[in-house]
């Protein structure tokens, strides 16, 4: 259970993250705009994270854990990677067809999506040959 939970890409949870925030207001472009943290700095600056911001960081983090899952050889990460196209898949088409994904923040999500899923092919084919030359 645990193993099958570790093969979703989680790229797919921050477009799900994205759909609930955009789909769910009026305005798409106010619903990313919208404060979701604010903090004064030592230094006097006024510190504002909006949501658009968030669902960014929330794909940096996406993207790093991704790219740590490549490194694993086994069946999984065969699977992971099918299922890593199958999400940029959905990013590219809605990013095509849906208004409300029209954003900079989406842009930005569906080429951590593709960044995902060439850096997955390419650390696992490099992990790939450095272990057969190991064996040989």
């Amino acid at each position: 259970m645990k193993r099958g939970l570790f093969a979703l890409p989680i790229p797919g949870v921050v477009l799900l993250a994205y759909n609930v925030v955009v789909l769910l207001g009026s305005d798409p472009v106010g619903a990313l705009s919208a404060v979701v943290f604010r903090a004064s700095l030592t230094s006097g600056a006024a510190f504002t994270l909006t949501a658009g911001e968030l669902l960014i960081l929330l794909g940096v983090v996406a993207l790093f854990i991704e790219v740590v899952k490549a490194t694993r050889s086994s069946m999984a990460s065969a699977i992971d990677h099918a299922l890593s196209a199958l999400v940029f898949a959905a990013y590219l088409v809605e990013f095509l067809l849906v208004k409300a994904a029209g954003t900079g923040v989406f842009l930005v999500l569906t080429i951590m999506s593709f960044l995902d899923l060439i850096a997955g092919f390419t650390v696992t084919l490099g992990t790939a040959r450095r272990d057969l030359t190991i064996q040989s």
